[in-house]
């Protein structure tokens, strides 16, 4: 009998936090999975650097000149490096970044990109070259209702089509991003 209260306390405590109601002033934890469909090649790696998230959350209080609301992005902390993408095809991913998310809605996010890109085939290692003019990252567009306490995404990087031969062993990285 004296086991009782204590477990009785305990799920009643389980259950006022499962039934709480996010209203975008909460922080989420939002993970970040990345994933890829295949290629022919031996290797596509691409380095990523960093991504961050730009959410709409709520604002205290809402009146006729304040309609209530923000948008603001946050970095999330990511594993920068060199990823193979083909390490990431038919249904396994990897967790590239983590981070808090203020608001109620994600609305895009960003992938930093750096230049060590390259391509495998048959031994031989090839540059890819990126895009001149995203130094603020590769938009996904988002349209997502955060959960709490914590949220995931996926983030297919499609190498199938985002290498682009542009010469004999000259190839550009073109980055195809979307939100599986």
């Amino acid at each position: 009998m004296k086991n009782i209260i204590p477990l009785a306390a305990l799920m009643a405590a389980l259950f006022f936090v499962g039934c709480q109601k996010f209203d975008g002033n909460q922080d989420s934890r939002l993970y970040v999975y990345l994933t890829d469909n295949a290629i022919p090649a031996d290797e596509v790696n691409v380095e990523i650097q960093g991504v961050k998230v730009k959410y709409k959350g709520t604002v205290e209080p809402a009146s006729s000149t304040n309609p209530g609301s923000s948008e603001d992005w946050v970095w999330l902390d990511v594993n920068e490096g060199v990823y193979n993408l083909l390490n990431f095809t038919n249904g396994r991913k990897t967790l590239l970044a983590v981070g808090g998310v203020p608001g109620a809605n994600i609305k895009e996010m960003r992938f930093v990109l750096g230049k060590n890109n390259t391509i495998k085939f048959d031994g031989q290692t090839y540059p890819m070259t990126l895009e001149v003019g995203n130094e603020f990252g590769y938009k996904i567009d988002v349209v997502k209702k955060m959960g709490i306490p914590r949220d995931s995404i996926t983030i297919d990087f499609d190498a199938a089509l985002s290498v682009i031969e542009v010469g004999v062993h000259q190839y550009k990285l073109v980055p195809h991003l979307v939100v599986k």
